[in-house]
C-alpha cells in the first residue's frame, strides 16, 4: 500500500515541476568588446500617460573604470525610443546625477500599447558603446492580464487544488503512520503553493480589493513561517502513531486479540 502512495505522489510531482515554464529574461545587448560597457537598469513595464526613467552606469571596458561626465574624456549619453517596426520615436538627453545616467522618458502623449524598443548610447572622443532592450507600456504599469496568462493562472491553481485534494484523501485512506505523514506534508506543501498563486493572481491580474490581497499575501506568509512547527509536531505524530503500532503488534505477539489490543492502547 505505502509503495503505490509513493509512486503515486512522484508521478504528481513530476507533472507540477514539468507544468511550470520559466519567464524569458529582458533582452539587454552589448555590442562590441573595447569602448564602453553601459549597464542599465530599465524597467520591464511603463505605465501608459507617466514618466519613465531609466539609470545607467558606464564603465571603460578595458580597464574598468567607472566612466562620468566629469572623467577624462566627458562622457555624454542618450536614449533612443522606437517603435516596434525601429523607427524613432523619441530621443533623450542623459542627465548626469554623481556616477550614473539618468533618463526621463516622457510618455504622456503615447496612446499606444504595446511594446517598445530602447537603445542606449554612450560616447566620448574615443570611445562608444550601446546597449538595446524593450518594454512595454500597459494601462497599469504592471503585465496586463491577458487570456493565455489568465487561463493558464487558473488552470495551474485548479491542478494545485486536485494535488490538494489527493492529498487530504491520502491522510483518510493511508493505512500506514508513514503514509499519512508523507500526505500530511503533501497537505502543507500544496496548501503553501496554492496560497502563493493565489496571492500573486490577485495582486497582478485581477480587479480585488487590497484587503482580500493582503489577506492571501499575509495567509501565504503565515502557511510559510508556520514550516518548522508544523514540521516538528508532524514529525511527533509520526513517532507517537509508529510507538502505538509497536505496542499493539507487541500486544498481539503475547496472544491478545487484535481487536482488544487496539482497545487497550486506545485508553492509554
Amino acid at each position: 500500500m505505502f509503495k503505490k502512495i509513493a509512486i503515486l505522489w512522484i508521478c504528481i510531482l513530476f507533472l507540477l515541476v514539468s507544468s511550470v515554464s520559466a519567464v524569458p529574461p529582458v533582452s539587454v545587448i552589448f555590442s562590441g568588446d573595447t569602448g564602453l560597457q553601459i549597464e542599465a537598469s530599465p524597467p520591464r513595464y511603463l505605465q501608459q500617460n507617466s514618466i519613465g526613467e531609466i539609470t545607467a552606469h558606464v564603465f571603460n571596458t578595458t580597464n574598468g573604470v567607472l566612466m562620468t561626465n566629469e572623467t577624462p574624456g566627458l562622457v555624454g549619453c542618450k536614449s533612443l525610443i522606437q517603435w516596434p517596426n525601429g523607427t524613432t520615436l523619441a530621443q533623450v538627453d542623459a542627465t548626469p546625477i554623481g556616477d550614473y545616467f539618468f533618463f526621463s522618458l516622457d510618455l504622456t502623449n503615447v496612446s499606444r500599447l504595446g511594446e517598445y524598443g530602447w537603445v542606449i548610447h554612450c560616447n566620448n572622443s574615443d570611445q562608444g558603446g550601446y546597449i538595446k532592450g524593450s518594454f512595454e507600456l500597459t494601462t497599469s504599469g504592471n503585465e496586463e492580464a491577458t487570456i493565455p496568462v489568465v487561463l493558464s493562472f487558473l488552470g495551474v491553481i485548479l491542478i494545485i487544488m486536485l494535488f490538494l485534494c489527493l492529498s487530504i484523501y491520502g491522510i483518510v485512506v493511508s493505512e500506514s503512520a508513514l503514509g499519512k505523514y508523507i500526505s500530511v506534508v503533501l497537505t502543507y506543501f500544496f496548501f503553501v503553493v496554492f496560497t502563493y498563486i493565489s496571492w500573486i493572481m490577485a495582486d497582478r491580474f485581477i480587479v480585488i480589493s487590497s484587503f482580500a490581497v493582503w489577506f492571501l499575501k499575509f495567509l501565504f506568509m503565515f502557511s510559510l513561517w508556520s514550516f518548522l512547527p508544523f514540521f516538528f509536531l508532524s514529525l511527533t505524530f509520526l513517532l507517537y502513531q509508529m510507538y502505538k503500532i509497536k505496542e499493539i503488534k507487541g500486544l498481539i505477539e503475547r496472544g491478545i486479540p487484535e481487536d482488544e489490543a487496539y482497545k487497550r492502547v486506545k485508553k492509554k
